[in-house]
């Protein structure tokens, strides 16, 4: 008698189990094929507009500084300052860029 016990009990455990088992994977599959489709947006928000606007600025002021303080420390054989305005601004302007692109729509990205 006390051995069909400890059997019974060893049944409901393994059954238990598998039954784990078995929620866990219709769980899984529900929730993988229920996922909302996500929607690319067409047009832009005011809000990304302004954050496109504040970093085309921050571009153009960039810009502006290569076209006028590069070549004056090129023309002068400055190199120590050549390399830290290549490194500072420069990489400033790369950041800001990545910024800006990752605001675009996907269409206008590349």
């Amino acid at each position: 008698m006390f051995f069909s016990e400890i059997q019974n009990d060893w049944d409901m455990k393994r059954y238990r189990s598998i039954l784990a088992c078995i929620l866990a994977l219709v769980t899984t599959f529900v929730v993988g094929c229920g996922s909302p489709k996500v929607e690319i947006p067409k047009t832009y928000t005011e809000a990304q507009i302004q954050q496109i606007q504040k970093y085309n600025s921050d571009i153009v002021g960039l810009r502006d500084r290569f076209t006028t303080e590069l070549p004056r420390y090129i023309s002068a054989r400055n190199w120590v300052q050549v390399d830290a305005f290549i490194h500072g601004p420069l990489g400033t302007l790369l950041q800001e860029m990545n910024y800006l692109t990752k605001n675009l729509l996907p269409d206008t990205q590349p």
